[in-house]
């Protein structure tokens, strides 16, 4: 029987880029699609610590030959948060502002040169131990980690809730600033849409 025994350590919140994270102001009027590109460019990312891990053994009479054998790794994954322009809705009513923001998307991948190559790997010394555990199961294994990840980080109000903040300060920041450019104080309210079940 195999098992894949997979647990996450700990997240963290690193950092928050945008390439358009400083909302320059380069017009006195509101630019929507400007909005809609600081949602679509805009991003979060959390780096968690992951483990990856393969429990392989047999029972009854083929168990003398297929001793057990394990597999694990440590390794970080890094899951990333943005909006789709297309589903941004804005409208405007004179001086006040209504941004509805869908849920975030979210992806996930393993941060570069964090994967230990010397995982541990316990298996029996005898010589008939063919009960190997190999490359494609390794790799169910991290998939199979990285699933589970993006799966629980979906379930975290809190980190969403930090992501729809985060791009929110950033669209504040542009209207206001085109406010100030232009003597308007502009009012923003913000609807954040709820994930389908």
């Amino acid at each position: 029987m195999k098992k894949i025994l997979l647990s996450i350590a700990g997240c963290a919140l690193v950092a928050a880029l945008s390439a358009c994270g400083e909302s320059e102001v380069t017009t006195n009027e509101l630019d929507f699609e400007k909005i809609e590109k600081i949602c679509e460019l805009s991003s979060l990312e959390v780096i968690c610590k992951n483990v990856a891990a393969v429990d392989k053994g047999d029972s009854g009479l083929s168990k003398k030959l297929h001793l057990d054998r394990k597999w694990w790794a440590e390794f970080e994954g890094k899951v990333s948060f943005s909006y789709d322009m297309d589903k941004v809705k804005i409208v405007q009513d004179g001086e006040h502002i209504t941004i509805t923001l869908p849920q975030p998307e979210i992806e996930t991948s393993v941060v570069d040169d964090t994967f230990d190559a010397d995982s541990i790997v316990t298996s029996s010394k005898k010589l008939f131990n063919i009960n190997k555990i190999d490359l494609e199961t390794q790799v169910s294994a991290m998939d199979a980690a990285m699933t589970t990840m993006e799966e629980q980080i979906k379930e975290d109000s809190d980190i969403i809730a930090q992501s729809q903040e985060h791009t929110q300060n950033l669209i504040c920041n542009y209207i206001n600033g085109v406010g100030e450019a232009t003597g308007v104080e502009y009012t923003i309210d913000f609807v954040n849409e709820e994930a389908s079940k």
